[in-house]
């Protein structure tokens, strides 16, 4: 799972997560939503601004997301 979330394009969560991040406050994001929703690795194509989740909980469980350090997400 990358960890990719789509939204409204106003790249609110995406400029709030970094600020919080950069900030070195701990942050941990979760997406909520239905296991079907997941898309293929072509269908969507993050910017390099997109922020991503460090995991998705859905009916079937919780897929943590790859941690990355260059994104900031705690371990």
């Amino acid at each position: 799972m990358d960890g990719d979330r789509i939204g409204y394009g106003g790249g609110y969560y995406d400029r709030t997560l970094a600020a919080l991040r950069q900030g070195g406050h701990a942050t941990l994001a979760l997406g909520i939503a239905y296991a079907c929703g997941r898309l293929a690795p072509d269908v969507h194509v993050p910017e390099p601004h997109d922020m991503r989740l460090d995991a998705i909980i859905t009916e079937e469980g919780c897929m943590p997301g790859p941690h990355t350090t260059d994104q900031g997400s705690t371990p």
